[in-house]
Protein backbone atom coordinates (compact mmCIF):
# COMPACT_ATOMS: atom_id res chain seq x y z
CA UNK A 1 0.00 0.00 0.00
CA UNK A 2 1.26 3.13 -1.18
CA UNK A 3 0.34 6.53 1.24
CA UNK A 4 -0.11 9.50 -1.04
CA UNK A 5 -1.76 13.00 -0.33
CA UNK A 6 -0.54 13.42 3.21
CA UNK A 7 0.98 16.03 5.20
CA UNK A 8 4.35 16.16 6.12
CA UNK A 9 4.06 16.10 9.74
CA UNK A 10 1.82 13.07 9.48
CA UNK A 11 4.48 11.76 7.35
CA UNK A 12 6.98 12.51 9.97
CA UNK A 13 5.05 10.92 12.85
CA UNK A 14 4.35 7.87 10.69
CA UNK A 15 8.35 7.10 9.80
CA UNK A 16 9.22 8.06 13.33
CA UNK A 17 6.94 5.36 14.76
CA UNK A 18 7.07 2.91 11.97
CA UNK A 19 5.85 0.00 13.34
CA UNK A 20 2.05 0.02 14.61
CA UNK A 21 1.41 -3.57 16.63
CA UNK A 22 -2.58 -2.43 16.79
CA UNK A 23 -3.80 -5.81 17.90
CA UNK A 24 -2.34 -9.63 18.17
CA UNK A 25 -4.28 -10.18 14.54
CA UNK A 26 -3.02 -6.98 12.71
CA UNK A 27 0.69 -4.76 12.77
CA UNK A 28 2.07 -2.80 10.02
CA UNK A 29 4.88 -1.15 9.61
CA UNK A 30 5.95 2.25 7.62
CA UNK A 31 8.28 3.34 5.41
CA UNK A 32 9.74 5.66 2.76
CA UNK A 33 9.27 4.23 -0.56
CA UNK A 34 11.62 4.98 -3.64
CA UNK A 35 10.68 3.09 -6.55
CA UNK A 36 13.96 3.11 -7.88
CA UNK A 37 15.72 1.79 -4.92
CA UNK A 38 18.06 -1.18 -5.11
CA UNK A 39 18.71 -3.57 -2.45
CA UNK A 40 22.13 -3.82 -0.81
CA UNK A 41 21.38 -7.34 -0.34
CA UNK A 42 23.96 -8.93 -2.57
CA UNK A 43 24.15 -13.03 -1.84
CA UNK A 44 24.10 -15.40 1.47
CA UNK A 45 27.14 -17.50 2.06
CA UNK A 46 27.26 -20.89 3.90
CA UNK A 47 30.03 -22.89 4.68
CA UNK A 48 32.51 -23.87 7.08
CA UNK A 49 34.07 -20.75 6.25
CA UNK A 50 31.47 -18.94 8.35
CA UNK A 51 31.96 -17.92 11.85
CA UNK A 52 31.11 -15.10 14.26
CA UNK A 53 34.39 -13.36 14.50
CA UNK A 54 35.84 -10.51 12.73
CA UNK A 55 38.83 -12.13 11.90
CA UNK A 56 36.58 -14.93 10.00
CA UNK A 57 34.80 -11.78 8.51
CA UNK A 58 37.69 -9.74 7.68
CA UNK A 59 39.19 -12.79 5.83
CA UNK A 60 36.07 -13.85 3.77
CA UNK A 61 35.95 -9.64 2.81
CA UNK A 62 39.04 -9.80 2.15
CA UNK A 63 39.59 -12.73 0.02
CA UNK A 64 36.71 -11.50 -1.87
CA UNK A 65 37.60 -8.15 -2.81
CA UNK A 66 41.15 -9.65 -3.75
CA UNK A 67 39.62 -11.60 -6.89
CA UNK A 68 37.33 -8.62 -8.08
CA UNK A 69 39.90 -6.16 -7.89
CA UNK A 70 41.82 -9.22 -10.07
CA UNK A 71 38.99 -9.84 -12.24
CA UNK A 72 39.28 -7.44 -16.01
CA UNK A 73 35.38 -7.96 -16.55
CA UNK A 74 34.32 -6.82 -12.99
CA UNK A 75 36.96 -3.70 -13.00
CA UNK A 76 35.64 -2.73 -16.31
CA UNK A 77 32.18 -2.89 -15.48
CA UNK A 78 32.64 -0.57 -12.49
CA UNK A 79 34.88 2.33 -14.23
CA UNK A 80 32.16 2.50 -16.79
CA UNK A 81 29.46 2.59 -14.52
CA UNK A 82 31.37 4.79 -12.29
CA UNK A 83 32.20 7.17 -14.76
CA UNK A 84 28.95 7.84 -16.23
CA UNK A 85 27.61 8.91 -12.76
CA UNK A 86 30.73 11.29 -12.84
CA UNK A 87 32.99 9.85 -10.25
CA UNK A 88 36.33 11.02 -10.76
CA UNK A 89 39.54 8.94 -11.13
CA UNK A 90 41.28 6.04 -12.87
CA UNK A 91 39.69 2.78 -12.84
CA UNK A 92 41.10 1.07 -9.49
CA UNK A 93 40.33 4.20 -7.63
CA UNK A 94 36.94 3.55 -8.81
CA UNK A 95 37.11 0.05 -8.01
CA UNK A 96 38.76 -0.04 -4.47
CA UNK A 97 35.81 3.15 -3.92
CA UNK A 98 32.66 0.31 -4.90
CA UNK A 99 33.98 -2.27 -3.04
CA UNK A 100 35.10 -0.21 0.10
CA UNK A 101 30.74 -0.30 1.11
CA UNK A 102 31.14 -4.08 1.42
CA UNK A 103 30.30 -6.08 4.55
CA UNK A 104 28.58 -9.64 6.17
CA UNK A 105 26.06 -9.72 8.47
CA UNK A 106 26.85 -12.78 10.78
CA UNK A 107 23.11 -14.56 11.47
CA UNK A 108 22.88 -17.63 13.74
CA UNK A 109 20.21 -20.10 12.46
CA UNK A 110 19.30 -23.78 12.51
CA UNK A 111 18.13 -25.70 9.54
CA UNK A 112 15.17 -27.82 9.09
CA UNK A 113 16.64 -30.47 10.76
CA UNK A 114 17.50 -28.63 14.26
CA UNK A 115 21.33 -28.23 12.97
CA UNK A 116 23.63 -25.40 13.54
CA UNK A 117 23.79 -23.51 10.60
CA UNK A 118 25.08 -20.12 10.20
CA UNK A 119 25.08 -17.63 7.48
CA UNK A 120 26.59 -14.87 6.07
CA UNK A 121 24.13 -12.11 4.62
CA UNK A 122 26.56 -10.03 2.15
CA UNK A 123 25.98 -6.59 1.75
CA UNK A 124 27.06 -3.65 -0.76
CA UNK A 125 25.94 -0.43 -1.90
CA UNK A 126 24.39 -0.47 -5.19
CA UNK A 127 26.77 1.53 -7.59
CA UNK A 128 23.33 2.17 -9.70
CA UNK A 129 20.11 3.02 -9.64
CA UNK A 130 19.32 1.29 -12.99
CA UNK A 131 17.81 -2.57 -12.36
CA UNK A 132 19.82 -3.86 -15.01
CA UNK A 133 23.11 -2.30 -14.40
CA UNK A 134 22.24 -3.41 -10.99
CA UNK A 135 21.51 -6.95 -11.91
CA UNK A 136 24.75 -6.89 -14.09
CA UNK A 137 26.54 -5.60 -10.67
CA UNK A 138 24.88 -8.71 -8.19
CA UNK A 139 26.05 -11.04 -10.85
CA UNK A 140 29.27 -10.23 -11.04
CA UNK A 141 30.22 -10.32 -7.50
CA UNK A 142 28.01 -13.61 -7.02
CA UNK A 143 29.82 -15.50 -9.53
CA UNK A 144 33.22 -14.29 -8.53
CA UNK A 145 32.67 -15.19 -5.55
CA UNK A 146 31.74 -18.71 -6.19
CA UNK A 147 35.17 -19.34 -6.81
CA UNK A 148 36.69 -18.15 -3.80
CA UNK A 149 38.65 -20.64 -0.99
CA UNK A 150 38.82 -19.18 1.91
CA UNK A 151 41.26 -21.72 3.92
CA UNK A 152 40.13 -24.93 3.07
CA UNK A 153 36.97 -24.33 2.88
CA UNK A 154 35.02 -23.05 -0.40
CA UNK A 155 31.90 -20.31 0.17
CA UNK A 156 28.63 -21.30 -0.70
CA UNK A 157 26.74 -18.84 -2.80
CA UNK A 158 22.73 -18.04 -3.12
CA UNK A 159 21.96 -21.77 -1.67
CA UNK A 160 19.82 -20.56 0.68
CA UNK A 161 18.08 -17.20 1.22
CA UNK A 162 17.17 -15.33 4.27
CA UNK A 163 13.83 -13.03 4.45
CA UNK A 164 11.37 -12.38 7.42
CA UNK A 165 7.84 -12.66 7.02
CA UNK A 166 6.91 -10.78 9.97
CA UNK A 167 8.95 -7.27 9.47
CA UNK A 168 10.22 -7.85 5.92
CA UNK A 169 14.30 -7.76 7.30
CA UNK A 170 16.91 -9.32 5.05
CA UNK A 171 19.31 -9.84 8.09
CA UNK A 172 17.32 -12.87 9.78
CA UNK A 173 14.89 -15.20 8.95
CA UNK A 174 11.72 -15.37 10.61
CA UNK A 175 12.33 -17.45 13.68
CA UNK A 176 14.97 -14.61 14.58
CA UNK A 177 12.32 -12.23 14.42
CA UNK A 178 12.98 -9.78 17.85
CA UNK A 179 9.71 -7.75 17.50
CA UNK A 180 7.58 -10.45 18.90
CA UNK A 181 9.91 -11.04 22.12
CA UNK A 182 9.78 -7.20 22.55
CA UNK A 183 8.53 -6.18 26.15
CA UNK A 184 4.96 -4.82 26.08
CA UNK A 185 4.66 -6.51 21.81
CA UNK A 186 0.64 -6.40 21.11
CA UNK A 187 1.07 -7.44 17.85
CA UNK A 188 0.63 -11.20 16.43
CA UNK A 189 3.53 -13.17 18.38
CA UNK A 190 3.95 -15.91 15.61
CA UNK A 191 4.49 -19.52 16.67
CA UNK A 192 7.58 -20.15 14.57
CA UNK A 193 9.41 -22.73 16.54
CA UNK A 194 6.06 -24.76 17.43
CA UNK A 195 6.05 -25.19 13.27
CA UNK A 196 9.61 -25.49 12.97
CA UNK A 197 9.55 -28.50 15.76
CA UNK A 198 6.67 -30.07 14.20
CA UNK A 199 8.66 -29.51 10.76
CA UNK A 200 11.37 -31.62 11.95
CA UNK A 201 9.24 -34.08 14.08
CA UNK A 202 7.48 -35.16 10.64
CA UNK A 203 10.90 -35.61 8.66
CA UNK A 204 9.91 -32.90 6.20
CA UNK A 205 13.35 -32.67 5.44
CA UNK A 206 13.99 -36.01 3.86
CA UNK A 207 11.04 -35.04 1.36
CA UNK A 208 13.18 -31.41 0.71
CA UNK A 209 16.39 -33.53 0.29
CA UNK A 210 14.85 -34.93 -2.66
CA UNK A 211 14.35 -32.07 -4.27
CA UNK A 212 17.21 -30.46 -3.64
CA UNK A 213 16.02 -27.98 -0.98
CA UNK A 214 19.10 -26.12 -0.43
CA UNK A 215 18.55 -24.22 -3.92
CA UNK A 216 16.17 -21.59 -3.84
CA UNK A 217 13.55 -22.09 -6.31
CA UNK A 218 12.46 -18.51 -7.38
CA UNK A 219 15.41 -17.62 -9.16
CA UNK A 220 18.09 -15.08 -9.22
CA UNK A 221 15.87 -12.53 -11.08
CA UNK A 222 13.02 -13.09 -9.10
CA UNK A 223 14.67 -13.08 -5.91
CA UNK A 224 16.04 -9.95 -6.76
CA UNK A 225 12.34 -8.66 -7.28
CA UNK A 226 11.94 -9.40 -4.39
CA UNK A 227 14.35 -7.80 -2.20
CA UNK A 228 13.72 -4.77 -3.17
CA UNK A 229 9.96 -5.39 -3.07
CA UNK A 230 10.32 -6.50 0.35
CA UNK A 231 11.01 -10.64 0.18
CA UNK A 232 9.10 -13.64 -1.25
CA UNK A 233 6.77 -14.75 1.36
CA UNK A 234 8.47 -17.31 3.37
CA UNK A 235 10.16 -17.15 6.65
CA UNK A 236 12.63 -19.27 7.07
CA UNK A 237 16.28 -19.90 6.22
CA UNK A 238 16.93 -22.70 3.77
CA UNK A 239 19.82 -24.41 5.08
CA UNK A 240 21.62 -27.45 4.65
CA UNK A 241 22.95 -29.68 7.69
CA UNK A 242 26.39 -27.94 8.44
CA UNK A 243 29.46 -30.42 8.73
CA UNK A 244 30.94 -30.72 11.93
CA UNK A 245 34.51 -31.41 11.92
CA UNK A 246 35.53 -28.77 9.54
CA UNK A 247 38.60 -26.31 10.57
CA UNK A 248 39.01 -22.79 9.38
CA UNK A 249 42.28 -21.44 8.96
CA UNK A 250 43.12 -18.16 10.04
Amino acid sequence: MILSGHKADLAAFLLWFQTFPTSPDLTFSVVEFDPKAESWVVMTIGGDAVENTNAAMEHVLGEIKKKLWANDAFANFVDATLARKGVAGPKMKRVVEATSTFTVVYIETDDQNGHRSPLYQFLAQPISDDAETHRVWVGHIRKIAAKVIVGMHALEIEKWFVDCVHCKSKIHPGHGCVQPKTAGWLGPIPKDKERHEEHVAKGGNDRDNRQGREKDSRGPQRRDRDDRQGGGGRGWSQVPYRKTGGCYSK
